[in-house]
């Protein structure tokens, strides 16, 4: 989630929300204000990584709901098709990884629909139809 995913999508202010929400939760175990190695602060380091999990969770489930969101929005397969290839090279967690690769049908739906859209051409069926 970077510069490449942001020429990807456009999306700049969303990508670096997410960003920063990454970030952020890798502070709240850099910030502790405890020795976390200490077995009298057990629940003490069990809370913040509770917190840590729960921050976790909201960010995957907002990643996979900005991949679905791109794909709402693409303009094309052949874009889509990209962003799918793109977002493979990039290394996520599993749950986000899983969103991927249920989106190459999303392409080929989309493709499908692009293929339908055109208008044929007279074919010789057509054209010598009594």
């Amino acid at each position: 989630m970077g510069e490449e995913m942001i020429a990807l999508t456009g999306q700049r202010d969303r990508v670096e929300a997410v960003i920063e929400r990454i970030a952020g939760v890798t502070k709240l175990i850099e910030g502790v204000d405890f020795d976390p190695f200490d077995v009298d602060n057990g629940k003490l380091w069990s809370a913040v990584m509770s917190e840590f999990w729960q921050e976790v969770t909201l960010i995957e489930f907002d990643i996979r709901k900005f991949v679905d969101d791109v794909f709402r929005t693409v303009r094309s397969a052949e874009v889509a098709f990209d962003t799918v290839i793109t977002f493979q090279h990039i290394s996520t967690r599993q749950s986000v990884s899983a969103v991927m690769r249920n989106k190459f049908g999303d392409v080929l739906d989309r493709y499908d629909k692009e293929v339908d859209s055109i208008d044929p051409s007279p074919n010789l069926f057509s054209i010598c139809k009594p």
